[in-house]
């Protein structure tokens, strides 16, 4: 009978063990699922929130707007017509001033540069003759003056390209 009573003792021990744990796990389950469901309840409502977001977006942009026939004022049809292309005018003449500015700003810094060039060549020619440098500072001011007279070059094959395009 003690053999018995043990092995009794024993399967209810485990059986009152296993319902507590069953509801342990049952509880784990609920509030797994209840962050679950909050979770996407979050992300919903943030979902909401970008599209509203987006909606007041799509709405300023519409108010304001870039279209040239938006802003009009008291003019109507013609009218209107007439001062948009006389600002459209006005606006290439503009870009067609200012590409001229730069093309003699260009123009005259190409002239300086090189009779800067020249004079800087003469002043090293005369020094080496006069042996008041060395042969190896002579080599690396010539190369200087070389790679500025290349960077020279570059601008005025750039000018003329930009007089080519504007002949155009």
């Amino acid at each position: 009978m003690k053999k018995h009573s043990g092995i009794l003792l024993m399967s209810l021990l485990i059986m009152a063990f296993l319902v507590t744990g069953n509801d342990a796990m049952a509880q784990r389950r609920q509030d797994r699922s209840r962050s679950d469901r909050e979770m996407r309840e979050a992300a919903d409502q943030e979902k909401q929130k970008g599209k509203e977001q987006v909606k007041d977006a799509r709405e300023d942009m519409e108010e304001q707007g870039n279209a040239y026939g938006r802003k009009k004022g008291d003019l109507q049809g013609r009218e209107f017509g007439q001062a948009r292309a006389e600002e459209a005018r006005m606006k290439h003449m503009e870009k067609q001033q200012h590409l001229d500015a730069q093309l003699q700003q260009g123009e005259e810094k190409v002239v300086r540069a090189r009779e800067r060039i020249r004079v800087e060549r003469e002043a090293l020619e005369n020094e080496r003759a006069a042996r008041k440098i060395s042969d190896k500072e002579y080599q690396q001011k010539k190369e200087k003056l070389d790679n500025t007279e290349k960077a020279v070059q570059e601008l005025d094959r750039k000018l003329r390209e930009g007089k080519s395009l504007k002949e155009q």
